[in-house]
Parts: C-alpha cells; sequence; structure tokens
C-alpha cells in the first residue's frame, strides 16, 4: 500500500510539473498538528498548489510526516499522512488575501515496530475525506505566500488537523 501511495503523490507532482506554463505552482511548508481519539501529534508538512485554468479551483497535495512515539513500551510507532486536496476561492480580501474552502481525500498510514499488540491506532492505512477551511496570505514583497488550514477528517483515526506553513511561488 505504501507504494501505490508513494506512485500517487510522485504521479500528482508530475502532473504538476508537465501541465501548463500559464498555471502558477507553489511549494512549500509548515507545521501541522493532528489531533483524534487515540492521537494528538505534532509533525512536518510539504505541500504543492497548482491554480486550475479557470483561476478559481487550486489542487493541493500534500504529506505530512509526524514525530515518532518511542516511549511506548518495546515499540515506534510512525505515522504519515497523504492528502489530495482541492480548494476554491472562495473569498477575497483586498489583493492579498484569500479565505478558502478545503476539500479531498487523506490516507493516513501508522507503522508499528515492535510490539505490535499495542492498543495506540489501527496499523495499516486510514483511508477519510478532508473538509475544512484555509486562509492564505500573499507577500507583496516576495514570492512568498502564508496559509493557515483547519481541516476536519472524516473516516480514519485522526479527527482533525491544523497546519500553518510558507509557499514559495514559481
Amino acid at each position: 500500500m505504501r507504494n501505490i501511495l508513494l506512485y500517487i503523490f510522485t504521479l500528482t507532482l508530475f502532473l504538476f510539473f508537465s501541465s501548463s506554463l500559464l498555471a502558477q505552482i507553489h511549494l512549500g511548508g509548515g507545521l501541522t498538528f493532528a489531533n483524534g481519539d487515540n492521537l494528538s501529534k505534532l509533525g512536518l508538512n510539504l505541500r504543492g498548489t497548482y491554480e486550475a485554468a479557470n483561476e478559481k479551483l487550486v489542487i493541493a497535495p500534500g504529506v505530512s510526516f509526524f514525530f515518532k512515539d518511542k516511549s511506548l513500551r518495546d515499540a515506534t510507532v510512525s505515522y504519515f499522512s497523504v492528502d489530495l486536496d482541492a480548494r476554491y476561492r472562495l473569498i477575497n480580501i483586498g489583493e492579498d488575501i484569500e479565505v478558502y474552502p478545503v476539500g479531498g481525500l487523506n490516507f493516513f498510514n501508522v507503522k508499528i515496530d515492535g510490539d505490535s499488540s499495542l492498543p495506540v491506532l489501527e496499523k495499516g492505512v486510514n483511508v477519510g475525506l478532508n473538509l475544512g477551511l484555509g486562509t492564505q496570505i500573499a507577500s507583496s514583497t516576495s514570492d512568498l505566500n502564508y496559509f493557515g488550514e483547519f481541516k476536519f477528517r472524516v473516516g480514519g483515526e485522526v479527527n482533525s488537523t491544523i497546519t500553518a506553513g510558507v509557499l514559495y511561488g514559481f
């Protein structure tokens, strides 16, 4: 399953770069916090955005790597997440601030090395839907965009994530 997720992410990035040269691409990342019934984890988020032809729809895939749990008995638990999101530019405040809804698919992977009988999370890939709201602030002096998002996940073990970071425009 891990190979399938890496293939999907690689294919998505390839489509970003091989599409129209007129498209605007942003790459970057930031910090993310995932919260659920059995999980509260801080991690690093890497993402890209691709502005579609109609200038309202933005495709935004991303990957989050969460810090490992090493304090558990005789096991190490690692987490990562792949998001295949889209957002719609709903509200523009001036020329620098936009507010948008977010929706898409989420693949949350849990890997347990060692004692696999731990009651942490179900190991393997949990699939869910992302629904949320975000904002992006464009820098007027550089190609940087600052963003913040709250996403609620329907399905899987993680209930919500909060992410903040920076994107660089090409």
